[in-house]
């Protein structure tokens, strides 16, 4: 029995070096498959591809072989959620798009109607590349926005700010255009960054923050109107939490179920609201809803201002052009003090959110329309 069992343990043996094509004392190890990552998942969905932002991310060339190779960027490739991440960056892009091109911008709204249409080459590049822009990511996290916006505007600067020390970076090392700061938002070190950015800026500041979670998308507001940045782009995300009942948006649960809406709809009509939508000769504020973009939270809050003029209430006393727009303090906004109010107040349904359904994908955020 153990001569029987010795020999045919050595034609199985034969017959695996034979189908293996390998010689004697050789072992042949069995072939194991590569371990899928969520990036590989997502290549291979064709519901996840039918997303246009998807889309537009993967026929990005470039963009895709780096994080499909490039080892600084693997955390990223095994991230579960890189389509919800894709999609969330990919829609605050397409409203920072809507800001950048303000070099010969008219009187239009924020959606860039009123835009005047280049005619020089060279104006066309510079839109194109970001030359003199710079981008200030607030709670930036592991940053998909900005390595969106360093690629697709390699000339302009990105500043990511977020206070969590834990997050691993190693992406940055091949992003030049991108600085990490390791700020709280809320601190003056935070709002003298954005003056600083603001300043350095050869021809626009944009303040961009993709899902703030409570009281800092109100602090987003703040650090664009007093730091006198040229657009903000900010897409809310949870409520505040109900620590004190005089700060700011404390009563929107109370408000939504009244109402009968969804909080976070009211919750975005709130921040609306501190943003000076009624002065539309030097502001274009807007709202909209993505529906391309995946999660929970898609409303978009989109403010900038428009092309500086001795008529706004910026320019200096002295009549001289070319002054920057001025604000008041957010903690004097008249909104400030009525976003308690009553629950049946109706002053976000006066709010000029946008009549119907807009271009694309996107829908007007209308009180009572969702």
């Amino acid at each position: 029995f153990f001569f029987g069992r010795s020999r045919r343990r050595a034609g199985f043996r034969e017959t695996r070096e034979r189908r293996c094509g390998m010689g004697d004392g050789e072992k042949c190890a069995p072939a194991r498959m590569k371990p899928r990552r969520a990036l590989d998942f997502m290549l291979a969905s064709e519901r996840a591809l039918a997303n246009p932002y998807v889309r537009a991310f993967v026929d990005e060339k470039p963009l895709l072989e780096r994080f499909l190779h490039d080892p600084a960027m693997a955390h990223w490739a095994r991230k579960a959620n890189l389509r919800k991440e894709i999609t969330e960056a990919m829609g605050a892009l397409t409203q920072i798009r809507r800001c950048v091109p303000m070099e010969r911008d008219g009187d239009g709204d924020a959606s860039g109607d009123g835009c005047v249409p280049r005619d020089s080459g060279e104006e066309r590049e510079r839109d194109e590349v970001g030359e003199g822009l710079v981008f200030v990511d607030l709670c930036a996290g592991r940053g998909m926005l900005s390595i969106l916006m360093a690629h697709f505007f390699p000339a302009a600067r990105v500043l990511m700010v977020d206070a969590d020390p834990k997050i691993k970076l190693p992406h940055l090392a091949c992003l030049p255009t991108v600085e990490h700061h390791l700020l709280d938002v809320q601190s003056a070190e935070a709002f003298d960054l954005v003056r600083g950015a603001v300043r350095d800026a050869t021809r626009a500041c944009i303040v961009v923050g993709v899902h703030l979670c409570g009281d800092l998308s109100r602090r987003a507001v703040q650090l664009f109107l007093e730091t006198n940045a040229r657009a903000l782009v900010l897409c809310p995300c949870c409520l505040p939490r109900r620590r004190r009942h005089d700060v700011f948006g404390f009563h929107v649960v109370d408000q939504a179920r009244s109402l009968k809406r969804e909080p976070h709809g009211v919750w975005c009509m709130a921040l609306h609201g501190l943003l000076p939508w009624r002065d539309r000769e030097t502001f274009a504020v807007d709202a909209r809803v993505d529906d391309d973009v995946e999660g929970p939270f898609k409303t978009f809050l989109v403010a900038r201002r428009k092309k500086k003029t001795s008529s706004f209430r910026g320019a200096a006393e002295d009549g001289s052009e070319g002054s920057e727009t001025v604000c008041p303090r957010v903690e004097n906004h008249p909104a400030l003090d009525r976003v308690g109010g009553t629950p049946g107040e109706s002053r976000f349904d006066r709010a000029p959110f946008g009549e119907g359904k807009e271009k694309g994908s996107f829908r007007g955020v209308v009180a009572g329309r969702r």
